[in-house]
């Protein structure tokens, strides 16, 4: 274990422990330095982040949140301990209550998993006439949902919240609202702990935390959630660690967990390369005899585990992965065309991202439901205003990434996003030009967030020590408040709720 004092020296602590550059706010009055010291990133995400989670858990028509009810049956799947699905005339799904595919029918309105119905209205006295309609669990049918093949680690508290309601009996409605409440407590419980553990860029972190489509997220039973706060835990535990040198059995612990659940999805894969640079420049450290390890065994073991966790699910899913992704002569010449024209296939994702940049950044703040609920403009511009003050809180005696550090996390995140555009451009084949990266959505980049907030805050010639932290850190939360109200009233108009 790593020693307290080593600890203590790399976080601050006392009452303005968890306020980045804390203490410049003495030429400010009490009032602003007890907001400041009391409200720390952490301690504002579980209040504004954990209420409004919650609450979007019940605002939040039924299946408006991306491919929600494919994920609702998945869930309810892994509920009964059915961990792998099967496969019926070439559609990928399992065998569900009779009674989850209707509820899906009367309030998103359709089961075809390519299709997205019409807004329509959604006043909460309607949907919650469902409560009426029981479960029946011994009704049972095939139903497609293509998120079968997802590991349950993305669904374990879904799985919970949905396995406690079917104890107590409860309707489909009431599942699905047990299933989020689950997700949404968990997520927030978990990126709470991150931000309070994150060394270095937490009111950066905290901003991105709080954009309103990561809150929708958190709020629903989708496994978008899950990433994220498994992300923002590993950045965290594994920047203190390094900043410490040391890693704990703890730390260790923790992180491939996290680890294991990002790996979930491959393309979050380089993330586990967040602490190569403080391998490289690692100098022997005599903290205690508690100290476990090296960082490089540290990191092998965190790999080692989640790759292997990944690849033992992948290849106990291969059939059914065949089922849904059949190769194609069309997917086929698009993996041809990366090797073969590499330089052409770098351009084309240079000018994916200058081209969509507005729109990725737009998805990432809030665009609900399936792209038909926009957040008034001022909320955008807000969120961006947000971001780049939170920047300038860094006190300058905080911690800071290197240069080769600041560097190599620059490139993991373009790693991600290099390899996400890269997925869509191999499966998404249908209607598009071969030369263009379809489907991918600015909620993929989310994950990215506490990486990309303590890179921004290390960075040569960036946004540096503001004199007046207190009063930056107090306007910081009031945007990110009003924001938040915003986001729940622009759905409440939205989707026409009452």
């Amino acid at each position: 274990m790593v020693s307290d004092s080593k600890r203590e020296a790399i976080m601050p602590t006392g009452a303005d422990a968890d306020l980045p550059g804390a203490r410049s706010t003495r030429d400010w009055g009490p009032a602003l330095r007890r907001l400041a010291a009391r409200f720390p990133p952490h301690i504002v995400f579980l209040l504004v982040g954990g209420a409004n989670a919650i609450l979007l858990a019940f605002l939040t028509p039924p299946f408006q949140v991306h491919d929600e009810f494919q994920h609702f049956f998945r869930s309810y799947q892994l509920s009964e301990a059915s961990i792998w699905g099967s496969v019926r005339d070439g559609l990928a799904g399992g065998i569900i209550p009779s009674s989850l595919p209707e509820f899906v029918k009367r309030t998103w309105g359709t089961l075809e998993i390519w299709h997205v119905p019409p807004l329509g209205t959604h006043p909460l006295a309607e949907t919650w006439r469902e409560f009426e309609q029981p479960l029946a669990p011994w009704r049972r049918q095939f139903a497609e949902f293509i998120t079968v093949d997802y590991s349950p680690l993305l669904y374990l508290p879904q799985t919970f919240g949905i396995a406690v309601g079917r104890l107590f009996g409860a309707s489909p409605l009431a599942l699905l609202y047990f299933g989020r409440v689950a997700n949404a407590a968990t997520a927030v419980v978990v990126i709470a702990w991150s931000l309070r553990v994150l060394p270095m860029g937490r009111a950066t972190a905290l901003a991105i935390a709080l954009l309103p489509m990561a809150q929708f997220e958190y709020g629903s039973v989708a496994p978008d959630a899950t990433i994220i706060a498994s992300a923002f835990l590993l950045t965290a535990v594994a920047l203190r660690a390094n900043l410490c040198k040391a890693w704990s059995r703890t730390d260790i612990l923790i992180a491939a967990v996290a680890a294991g659940i990002i790996c979930s999805k491959v393309v979050y894969a380089p993330l586990l390369a967040i602490g190569i640079p403080a391998m490289l420049r690692f100098e022997k450290s005599a903290l205690s005899r508690k100290t476990v390890t090296h960082p490089l065994s540290a990191h092998l073991l965190i790999a080692v585990f989640a790759l292997g966790l990944t690849a033992l699910w992948l290849a106990s899913t291969s059939s059914t992965i065949a089922s849904l992704m059949p190769p194609t002569a069309a997917s086929a010449a698009r993996k041809a065309a990366i090797f073969g024209e590499p330089l052409r296939f770098a351009a084309m994702l240079i000018e994916d991202m200058r081209s969509h940049l507005l729109r990725y950044i737009e998805e990432s703040v809030g665009i609900f439901g399936a792209w038909t609920v926009y957040l008034p403009g001022y909320v955008f511009a807000l969120a961006v205003i947000s971001l780049t003050l939170s920047c300038t809180l860094a006190g300058e005696n905080d911690p800071r990434l290197n240069t080769v550090a600041t560097i190599w996390n620059l490139c993991l995140i373009a790693s991600v996003v290099v390899l996400i555009q890269t997925t869509f451009f191999v499966m998404n084949t249908d209607r598009v030009q071969f030369w263009e990266v379809p489907g991918v959505q600015g909620r993929y980049f989310l994950p990215l967030g506490a990486l990309a907030a303590a890179t921004l805050v290390s960075i040569k010639g960036g946004p540096r020590y503001h004199p007046n932290t207190a009063l930056g850190y107090t306007l910081l939360i009031a945007i990110i408040v009003f924001d938040t109200v915003s986001m729940d009233v622009t759905i409440a108009r939205g989707f026409h709720l009452f």
